[in-house]
């Protein structure tokens, strides 16, 4: 059967929609002995290499929802290590495919959670792949604010330089997260996708939100891993003695029949 003709999962046939709505060739790349990335997209630059994956509810709700009428589940509200293992294997696979790194990588990540907030499960994508943790300090008035701090711990963009980005697709469109520790960025994002996603404000870059006041970073030099020392520096770059650092560790998504 030609990979053209090859079954496709509904997060493929998005991502397949996604790049074609932007002219652009989706190649249907054809599985071997060895696993492969899903898509080869010709017409943007030199192109690009992506694998598609979804965030699913847990498969045992469906039935648990017929045999009692109600769910309860938690889940954690930012770091996962099942979206970490979703990028270290999509890694792999184009790095099998493309040992000279002539593409551009992207990880297609798709929100299909619906008892699960979709909005946790954004977040989890974009803490997932920053390693992004939650900071609280004063405002003004003493009022506490809340915001991101990328890098507050070792992520996967950080792991893996070679993954160019990642497209996050939800009920609120899309958006590309631009791996900053990539030694291409700044040529993918002069590319035709990332220019179109630029012009709808949906490109991630932490340093950029950073300079307009719309996180925090933390320097990756410092030893993250010691609680002290990251909420230390976080509490002198940014000028709040009294900030701390919160992970709320999980939410509870409760479903009624």
């Amino acid at each position: 059967m030609p990979a053209s003709e090859l079954p496709q999962e509904p997060t493929e046939r998005e991502a397949r929609e996604f790049f074609e709505a932007c002219d652009l060739s989706v190649e249907r790349i054809p599985t071997g002995s060895q696993e492969t990335p899903d898509f080869l997209v010709h017409g943007d630059g030199p192109g690009y290499l992506v694998e598609a994956k979804g965030r699913f509810d847990d498969a045992s709700i469906e039935k648990e929802l017929a045999l009692r009428g109600s769910v309860s589940r938690t889940r954690p509200a930012g770091y996962s290590r099942a979206i970490e293992r979703i990028v270290r294997g999509a890694r792999k696979q184009m790095a099998a495919y493309d040992l000279l790194h002539q593409y551009y990588w992207l990880v297609w990540l798709s929100v299909e959670t619906d008892f699960a907030s979709p909005e946790l499960t954004f977040e989890q994508f974009v803490s997932t792949l920053y390693g992004v943790r939650q900071v609280v300090y004063a405002g003004h008035a003493g009022k506490a604010l809340s915001k991101r701090c990328y890098y507050a711990r070792l992520g996967p963009f950080e792991r893996w330089p070679e993954v160019d980005g990642a497209i996050i697709s939800s009920l609120d469109g899309f958006v590309l997260c631009v791996n900053e520790f990539g030694t291409r960025k700044d040529l993918l994002c002069q590319l035709k996708v990332p220019m179109r996603l630029s012009e709808r404000r949906a490109v991630v870059i932490p340093h950029e939100r950073e300079a307009r006041g719309e996180c925090f970073v933390a320097d990756t030099s410092i030893d993250r891993q010691v609680e002290t020392v990251l909420r230390d520096y976080l509490r002198k770059r940014y000028n709040h003695p009294e900030l701390q650092i919160v992970d709320f560790k999980q939410i509870s998504v409760v479903a009624d029949r």
